[in-house]
């Protein structure tokens, strides 16, 4: 008797899907770019939130602010229905990174900072508008293109008035070589600009004063000649005050701007 053959069956085969790698989220995508140079983007609404915004903005309205709070209620995601604008400056030193400014549309992403901050989970996109500015007086003149503001504003809120003074500045000592007004923190005597227009603003700059902002860029001009002369009398001088010689410009020397008592006073 042949001893019982043994049946043989052949494993199946297994079939080892291969998933493709995920495909990478996109927090930001450009959509258009328009003839100034200004780019039409779709960005994440959390991102957004997380952008300051523009130091020479319009004092934020608490109870506009309120209201729009109001409008939305829990639907967070109607806040996509209208453009924000953005400004971008170049870094100022090599290897730091561009700096964005949130310059219109700060009621509503001061609203979606509150709402992300206090835990909100909502995923969605806004329509965002970039502008790139190589200086501080190109993004005023922007601001000033994208806000229609009543006269009266521009009389009495301190940061409009602020941001007359800052450009007269600017159209004095900035000049194309080198920036010695910055957007990001800086060294002595370069000067940040979100600094000087706190102090403007703190001060109170030009609000009740007689003095123009013309007249007071030119009384800067003329403080800071003198500023000059004075150092080169000096016996001695700091390796700061060599590199202010080199610029021409000495406003930065005093961290507190000690020279606008002279200028104003």
């Amino acid at each position: 008797m042949k001893p019982a053959q043994r049946k043989l069956y052949s494993s199946p085969r297994v079939r080892v899907i291969v998933q493709p790698p995920p495909v990478p989220v996109q927090t930001t995508s450009n959509l258009y770019k328009f003839s100034d140079g200004s780019v039409l983007k779709l960005m994440d609404a959390k991102e957004l939130s997380t952008i300051d915004i523009w130091h020479s903005q319009r004092t934020l309205d608490v109870t506009h602010k309120q209201a729009i709070q109001k409008q939305v209620n829990n639907t967070i995601q109607a806040l996509d229905g209208s453009l924000y604008h953005i400004v971008r400056y170049p870094p100022d030193e090599e290897g730091e990174q561009d700096i964005c400014r949130i310059i219109d549309g700060q009621h509503r992403a001061s609203v979606l900072r509150d709402y992300f901050e206090s835990g909100g989970t909502a995923t969605f996109q806004v329509l965002v508008k970039e502008k790139f500015c190589k200086t501080e007086e190109e993004a005023i003149l922007y601001f000033k293109i994208l806000n229609n503001t009543k006269a009266i504003e521009w009389k009495e809120d301190p940061k409009l008035v602020a941001q007359k003074f800052m450009s007269a500045l600017l159209a004095i000592f900035e000049n194309e070589k080198t920036k010695f007004f910055r957007a990001s923190k800086t060294k002595r005597p370069f000067i940040q600009v979100e600094k000087l227009q706190a102090i403007f603003v703190n001060r109170r700059i030009g609000i009740g004063m007689k003095i123009t902002p013309e007249e007071f860029a030119q009384k800067t001009l003329a403080w800071n000649e003198s500023k000059i002369d004075h150092i080169l009398s000096q016996v001695s001088r700091t390796s700061v005050e060599d590199h202010a010689l080199s610029l021409g410009f000495t406003l930065g020397l005093d961290e507190n701007f000690g020279w606008l008592d002279s200028v104003l006073y």
